[in-house]
C-alpha cells in the first residue's frame, strides 16, 4: 500500500479552488484539515464550520490557517474592488482578529495570500499569541468588560482599515495593525515565498525586483530605441536623408532601433508585473 504524502500548508491550499478565501486548522504532527463550512467560502469571506473545529479542537491547540485572495486585476476587477473595498491582501481583517482572539485553542494564526489567477501563495502573515495576550475568562463581569473592550478596539481598527483602502494609503491600515497586535500582545511577522518580498508598506505581496538598475537601463534603451526608431523613420515620410545615410539604410537602421526599443520596452513593463 502506497503511504499518502503529507501536503505541505502551501501545497493544500495551492490545490484547493481559487479566488475564494478557505479556513484550515493545523494540529502538530498532524495533517491540514479544512474546517470551512461547505458551500460558504467566497471571495471576502468564509464561516467555519463550528462541528469541525471542535473536532480539532478537542485534540488541544491548534493553528487557524485561512486565506486571502490578492487585488483584483483588470479594469473591471478594480472597479469592482472599489465598490466592495477590498482590504489590504496581508492584514488581517476585524472579523480575523475577532475570532483569533476569542477562540483560546487557536495560539497561532497564518494568513495565506493567493495570487486571485494563478492560486499560487504569495506569502503568509504570521500572528502569534503571547502569554500576555488577554483571553475570556469565566467571570462574567469580566468577560464583559473584555467582550466590551475587544468590540470598541475592532470596531475602531475595521473603520481605519476602510478608510485607509478608499484613500489609497496603506501604510495607515498596517499601522492600525501594528497598535492592535501591541495593545493585545501578539507577535506578528510576514514569511514571503520564493520569487515574493513584501511590499514597502507590507500590506500584500510582490514579484521580487532582482535587477533595479537593469529595469531602469531597459526603460531608457526602449525610449531611446523608439525616439531613434521615430527619427531614421522620419526620413522616408520628409524625403531628406540623414548625414551621408541614404533613404534606404536610414529605414534599416530605424526600424531596427524601433524594434529595440519595444522588445526593452517589453521586458520593462514584465519586470513591473
Amino acid at each position: 500500500m502506497v503511504k499518502k504524502k503529507k501536503l505541505s500548508p502551501t501545497e493544500f491550499i495551492e490545490s484547493l479552488p481559487q479566488g475564494r478565501e478557505h479556513v484550515l486548522a493545523k494540529l502538530p504532527r498532524k495533517e491540514i484539515v479544512n474546517i470551512s463550512k461547505e458551500g460558504s467560502s467566497k471571495r471576502n469571506s468564509v464561516i467555519q464550520d463550528d462541528y469541525k473545529r471542535w473536532e480539532v479542537a478537542h485534540y488541544g491547540s491548534y493553528a487557524n490557517i485561512h486565506t486571502h485572495p490578492t487585488e483584483r486585476k483588470g479594469f473591471f476587477g478594480r472597479i469592482i474592488s472599489e465598490i466592495l473595498v477590498d482590504e489590504p491582501d496581508i492584514l488581517p481583517s476585524s472579523t480575523d482578529l475577532d475570532g483569533f482572539i476569542r477562540t483560546i485553542r487557536e495560539k497561532t494564526a497564518f494568513i495565506g495570500v493567493r495570487d486571485s489567477e494563478t492560486g499560487e501563495v504569495r506569502g503568509y502573515q504570521v500572528i502569534k499569541k503571547t502569554d500576555k495576550t488577554p483571553s475570556i475568562t469565566p467571570a462574567y463581569s469580566e468577560w464583559k468588560e473584555f467582550n466590551t473592550n475587544l468590540e470598541k478596539d475592532l470596531a475602531v481598527y475595521h473603520k481605519i482599515l476602510k478608510k485607509s483602502t478608499l484613500n489609497e494609503n496603506p501604510k495607515e491600515a498596517a499601522k492600525a495593525f501594528d497598535d492592535f497586535a501591541k495593545k493585545y500582545h501578539l507577535q506578528h511577522r510576514v514569511i514571503s515565498a520564493e520569487g515574493y518580498e513584501p511590499s514597502s508598506d507590507r500590506t500584500t505581496f510582490v514579484r521580487k525586483n532582482y535587477g533595479g538598475n537593469l529595469e531602469k537601463t531597459a526603460l531608457a534603451v526602449s525610449m531611446i530605441g523608439i525616439l531613434g526608431g521615430i527619427f531614421f523613420l522620419s526620413s522616408n515620410i520628409t524625403g531628406n536623408a540623414i548625414g551621408n545615410l541614404t533613404i534606404s539604410t536610414s529605414n534599416i537602421f530605424g526600424a531596427v532601433l524601433f524594434v529595440i526599443g519595444l522588445v526593452s520596452g517589453f521586458f520593462c513593463l514584465r519586470g513591473k508585473r
